[in-house]
């Protein structure tokens, strides 16, 4: 299992409600992988670099989690199904926890 954490933007439009219902289902699919989901940080609405759908804001949410390397392109497809998740970056998270 390998560290990773993945930074989501999620059109800001969304209610706390369905929000909660894309991490949960983040959740589930890294589970169904055979992973485990560490920590949830909701980031908040913030100001974008640049336009998305015809917006300046997004909803960032970082998770960090425990996944095989061979299954992250499986979560990959999984996150490009959910039409709310406007952009994602995920990457190997290799700080040492102290």
């Amino acid at each position: 299992m390998v560290n990773y954490e993945i930074l989501i933007i999620y059109d800001p439009t969304l209610t706390q409600e369905t929000l909660e219902e894309r991490i949960s289902n983040f959740k589930k699919w890294v589970e169904e992988l055979s992973g485990k989901v560490e920590n949830v940080e909701d980031k908040g609405i913030e100001k974008l670099t640049y336009e998305i759908n015809k917006t300046t804001q997004g909803h960032f949410i970082l998770i960090n989690f425990n996944l095989d390397p061979l299954k992250v392109e499986e979560l990959r497809k999984e996150i490009k199904l959910d039409e709310t998740v406007w952009r994602y970056m995920i990457k190997k998270n290799d700080e040492v926890k102290v």
